[in-house]
């Protein structure tokens, strides 16, 4: 079941999706935080600010935005192992097999001044042997303040992953071509 509406700020959607439930609506179990990047375009203080005031809320749920889609047709999208596409998102950050990192250590890095945070980039794409519509994480997110700026394709999300845990003979060189990516977003931005 996914509810979806829209409101003058996030309290009023969540007001709104409240009405339509017989029961309370928990953030304590949430996995996943999916960002859509319209939203995260614009920012997203709003949302942050609601995890650091709300006391059931957990700082180990990883965080995700969609690239090219929007959250409800990410939610939307089939997956073959499991049958909520949130427990599979959950998995596959779990393993570390793309950019992961939690809620906590994203409000961390994108209050500092100086650091761009990066999360997973979540898109659609079609299974070839089904051809039906399910989702990769595969690409990253790149935040500077509390906006998204851009994305990285596949190939630097790897690099930045390699980076990130520091297995890289590549970065011990002195050289890596992350960066000119990241510069790249970093002028987009201003």
């Amino acid at each position: 079941m996914i509810i979806s509406e829209k409101g003058k700020d996030g309290l009023d959607a969540l007001n709104k999706m409240q009405e339509q439930l017989s029961r309370t609506i928990y953030f304590g179990h949430r996995e996943i935080l999916l960002l859509g990047e319209k939203y995260a375009l614009h920012g997203v203080a709003q949302v942050l600010d609601k995890f650091l005031r709300a006391p059931v809320d957990r700082y180990n749920s990883f965080v995700l935005t969609t690239h090219g889609a929007s959250v409800k047709e990410v939610l939307n999208a089939k997956y073959a192992l499991e049958n909520l596409p949130g427990t599979e998102m959950n998995k596959i950050e779990a393993h570390n097999s793309g950019v992961s990192i939690k809620i906590g250590e994203f409000m961390d890095e994108i209050s500092k001044s100086g650091i761009m945070p990066a999360t997973g980039a979540i898109r659609l794409v079609k299974d070839p042997s089904s051809g039906e519509t399910t989702f990769k994480i595969d690409e990253a997110a790149v935040y500077k303040s509390n906006k998204v700026v851009g994305f990285l394709p596949e190939n630097e999300t790897r690099m930045l992953q390699i980076w990130k845990i520091g297995k890289s003979d590549v970065c011990a060189s002195g050289y890596f071509p992350l960066t000119a990516a990241v510069l790249a977003l970093t002028r987009h931005a201003q």
